[in-house]
């Protein structure tokens, strides 16, 4: 270490080119790195899916997701599983732990897949397994409003044409489209003409299907060339499609002699809102490697020369996540220059020097750049947390260089190159003890699982590249500066009447009770009684509370109503919240998707339930909001506004109630106004007799696939017209479908249906909800007297997460007393020092919790990582104070002058440091999320400064006394 420091000194431009270096590597690097809102975040939910057809949703648990949860239970690294059973649906997550490979699992699971196929039944389809990401807000939310209300060609073109010009866009990862309607043809048979000619939809519709084929008929070539050949015998007209001929016992018949064809639309399926217009939703997301801000920007860059394309339809961008990012992120790097600004303020109004408090202040963009630099070589983001571990950093980054220039200035008064050396030195051991204390807390951070190893690594890294660049420009930068630039009359040790009168006081203080062990004892009790009082009445949460001005619901419609009346409730529900208040926006949406597996897969999701949104500008027009909810006669449930950080770690609070039967599970609800999954529907339901069955020699299976054809239609291929393709669908007319009118053809034979059995109706559920392979309901909270009468065994979402959290903690607070400990025995030789110098963070603690509780803030994981930073920056005046000590041979005592003469460096290392934080103590409309942090930093601080001045120097005093005898 001191050939550094010589070094430095005696070649004072050599470092500053070294430094020079060191910037611009920085600056290349902070114009190259990606921007993210978070940290890489893990995917740990694996979703497995699987269909079967006119199964109901009860037989379809039996026969399909218990084998399922069975055969995935062995799966390495599983840690919770749930599943939720439709109507010939099955859906099983698979939550892992942390830190098991995502695709290591996905191979697992296949090769389960793989055995599984051979259990379930034979119809069904094969299971399939992906990486689930539904809970996850998309990045961006288009609505796509035709001018001329044609919802058909908006809803076609979005599909076909728009969502491939933004799949183009390099990072674009699923793109789903939802709403509209969906152009058909209906060839509509007439039921009378079909039963004479003893005609089946199958035989109809392979008729159609042969008549409207391309196929390649392979090649032919002479002497020269080759050609390609293929037999064309597509559908031009309709008149072609009503001229298809059909083969009957009787001879030929052409379809126009039994059926009808109307032009339609397919059965709506959702729909969407933009204030009171219906529109097309398209929700794209990101890839997981690319940056939301790049993806986002490239994305509203492609929409404008969409606009230009498409003139026929308006284009609105109804949520963008990257504008939160970027909000977020201006705001930290604001707080960051505040920060600079006000450091150094500080060190001018100490050091009354500009030129002195401008070298010191050059250690922060030095340290900044290098932590970028550090950040970029690891293949970390420039994220939320990453800018907020550098940000809050600036304080403790001038600490080092403070006290080396004051010290070298102030005790020589000379820049002479031995003084220069020498008074570096002379702080040497105690610089490097409290970098390495400040560093050495952040390492666990690096082993641990969970949240803390998944959001803390990057700022963990920022941090401790920083406070090391800290540390490396203290013994070689400063010196050199001091060397080049200063002479000994830039340093005025003007006294500063407040700090002058701190000094003196400070000093009688000490002659009075340096020797008074039970001061010492009664303030280390009382910060620990104060801790033990206020931690129980904080408020615990994982994730600080995010505001925003908009209002999230889901309304609740009745399980009876048709999409249809659904979408015209919703519109009229709409207006009435527009009508009433002015300049809001409010977006809504209903149904699903039948591709839509992750929607499928969501308990919370109904074709029933609609979500909506609104966005709001003042606090009045939220109540106004919540008034037009409360008066609307609808029921609803509203939604906590869930920021990035807790949708992209699947932070949920919900209450589960677990029953080994469905049967005490609804004892166990029906107490209970509102659960989820609550869809129930009454059912027609045909039971075959086997006696007329076997009379007619009709198979059962036959019966159901044949009432299913005549209910729901079969899909006969597609039309081309005009370069688009319309589905065509058999069907029977509507008013035709009765079952007094039912007929099934067989082998020449027409039957009644009634003759086949009887019709009864019964009421079903129509989805069902399991966890960790027992049958479940979640209860909504919709009054808070229902909490208290939950079961004792209510599994609660929020609270297991919370344990997870706090032993996590209790683990990360041990690891970090046990590293600091090692460290600090090392450094002094001693067993008992390190102890001594651990009494700072009861004091801290107090200080952290005492702030937390005053503004209203509540205890989650960064005021936890508050709490471990506390860890390395408290210790680090005990050992300023320690390191100063100034042993009297003649009396064998400690001078209390000694302890007095780091009060300044001391003072200004610590508001420094406070100061710095002040611009993230302030929650700028809601959505500094690194509030509770700094609080708790600054609480520790400020309320460990005086109980550290007046503890310390009675242990050093009681120490050196026992040493002595």
């Amino acid at each position: 270490m001191k050939n550094i420091i010589e070094y430095s000194v005696k070649h004072p431009v050599s470092v500053m080119m070294y430094f020079l270096l060191v910037f611009a590597a920085g600056l290349l690097s902070a114009l190259t790195i990606k921007m993210d809102y978070l940290p890489f975040i893990s995917d740990r939910t694996l979703l497995v899916s699987t269909s079967y057809n006119g199964i109901p949703s009860s037989q379809m648990k039996e026969l399909v997701t218990i084998p399922v949860e069975d055969a995935f239970s062995s799966i390495k690294g599983i840690k919770n599983m749930s599943s939720l059973t439709r109507d010939g649906l099955s859906f099983v997550k698979i939550e892992l732990q942390y830190k098991t490979n995502i695709n290591a699992s996905l191979i697992e699971s296949r090769q389960i897949i793989d055995r599984l196929s051979q259990i379930l039944p034979q119809d069904c389809s094969k299971p399939e397994v992906d990486i689930f990401g539904g809970q996850k807000k998309h990045l961006l939310k288009i609505a796509v409003i035709p001018k001329n209300k044609d919802l058909c060609t908006a809803r076609y073109e979005s599909e076909k044409e728009i969502k491939q010009f933004l799949q183009k866009i390099n990072g674009v990862g699923k793109i789903s489209v939802k709403g509209g309607l969906k152009e058909q043809l209906d060839i509509i048979l007439n039921p009378e003409l079909v039963t004479s000619r003893n005609l089946s939809l199958e035989q109809i519709q392979n008729a159609i299907m042969s008549s409207n084929y391309e196929y390649p008929a392979g090649t032919i070539s002479d002497l020269k060339n080759e050609y390609i050949l293929k037999t064309s015998g597509l559908y031009k007209t309709i008149e072609e499609i009503y001229e298809t001929p059909i083969h009957t016992e009787n001879g030929i018949i052409l379809l126009k002699e039994i059926a009808e064809i109307k032009p339609s639309f397919d059965d709506k399926e959702s729909f969407s809102f933009f204030n009171s217009e219906e529109c097309i939703e398209i929700s794209v997301d990101k890839k997981t490697e690319f940056s939301p801000i790049t993806v986002s920007k490239n994305i509203r860059s492609e929409l404008e020369n969409i606009k230009m394309l498409y003139p026929q339809f308006d284009f609105h961008i109804i949520s963008d996540i990257s504008k939160q990012i970027k909000n977020s992120i201006f705001l930290v790097y604001i707080s960051a220059i505040i920060s600079s600004l006000i450091t150094f303020l500080i060190l001018f109004v100490f050091l009354r020097s500009i030129k002195i408090s401008l070298i010191v202040s050059l250690t922060i963009p030095v340290c900044i750049l290098f932590s970028i630099t550090v950040l970029s070589l690891a293949g970390k983001t420039i994220n939320l947390f990453s800018l907020s571990g550098i940000s809050i950093s600036i304080g403790m980054i001038v600490d080092t260089s403070i006290i080396v220039i004051e010290n070298v200035l102030k005790s020589t008064k000379k820049t002479a190159d031995k003084s220069i050396i020498f008074g570096t030195l002379n702080v040497q051991k105690s610089n490097i003890s409290s970098c390495m204390t400040t560093i050495i807390v952040f390492i666990p951070f690096f082993l641990l699982p969970g949240i803390f190893g998944e959001l803390f690594c990057d700022l963990s890294l920022a941090i401790m590249a920083s406070i090391s660049c800290s540390l490396l420009i203290s013994f070689t930068f400063i010196p050199a500066c001091i060397k080049l630039f200063l002479k000994p009359g830039d340093y005025k040790n003007v006294s500063i009447p407040f700090l002058h009168k701190a000094e003196l006081y400070y000093k009688n203080f000490l002659f009075r009770h340096i020797s008074d062990i039970k001061l010492k004892n009664k303030i280390i009790f009382l910060s620990f009684l104060c801790s033990i009082i206020i931690f129980p009445l904080l408020k615990k949460e994982i994730i600080q509370n995010y505001e925003d001005k908009k209002i999230e619901f889901t309304i609740i419609y009745p399980q009876n109503y048709s999409i249809e009346h659904t979408q015209s409730c919703t519109k009229e529900f709409i207006n009435r919240v527009l009508e009433s208040i002015q300049h809001i926006t409010i977006t809504s949406d209903g149904g699903i998707e039948s591709t839509d597996f992750e929607s499928l897969a969501d308990i919370s999701r109904s074709k029933n339930n609609v979500a909506c949104c609104i966005t709001y500008k003042t606090r009045s027009q939220k109540q106004k909001i919540r008034e037009v909810l409360k008066s609307s006669g609808l029921k609803y449930s509203l939604l906590q506004s869930k920021d990035i950080t807790s949708d992209a770690l699947d932070i949920t609070d919900t209450y589960i109630i677990c029953a080994a039967s469905e049967q005490e599970l609804e004892n166990k609800t029906h107490d209970f106004p509102s659960c989820i999954p609550d869809e129930y529907q009454n059912e027609h339901i045909f039971i075959p007799d086997p006696i007329k069955c076997n009379f007619y020699k009709i198979p059962r299976y036959y019966i159901s696939s044949t009432l299913y054809q005549m209910l729901e239609g079969l899909n006969a291929g597609d039309f081309l017209q005009n370069g688009k393709y319309i589905p065509l669908k058999i069907k029977y007319p509507e008013e035709k479908l009765d079952e007094r009118k039912l007929y099934i053809q067989y082998k020449n034979t027409t039957i009644p249906i009634r003759s086949l059995g009887k019709f009864s109706t019964e009421y079903n559920r129509k989805s069902l909800f399991r966890y960790n392979k027992l049958d479940a309901k979640e209860i909504i909270l919709s009054d808070k007297n229902i909490k208290s009468r939950l079961p004792k065994d209510t599994i609660s979402t929020s609270y297991e997460q919370k344990k997870e959290l706090f032993k996590t903690s209790l683990v990360l607070i041990l690891i970090t007393l046990l590293l600091l400990y090692c460290l600090l025995g090392s450094q002094f030789e001693s067993f008992l020092m390190p102890l001594i110098f651990l009494l700072t963070v009861i004091p801290s603690f107090t200080g952290a919790l005492i702030f937390l509780f005053i503004f209203n803030q509540t205890l989650n994981i960064n005021g936890i990582l508050a709490l471990i930073i506390l860890f390395g920056t408290s210790v680090n005046n005990s050992i300023i104070l320690y390191e100063s000590i100034n042993f009297n041979q003649a009396s064998r005592s400690i001078s209390p002058d000694c302890f007095v003469s780091r009060l300044r460096p001391i003072v200004i290392t610590t508001l420094t440091s406070v100061c710095a934080l002040i611009p993230f103590t302030i929650s700028f409309s809601g959505i500094n999320t690194q509030t509770s942090m700094a609080i708790a930093l600054t609480g520790g601080l400020i309320v460990s400064l005086p109980a550290i001045l007046i503890i310390y120097p009675i242990i050093f005093t009681s120490v050196f006394k026992r040493s002595s005898k």
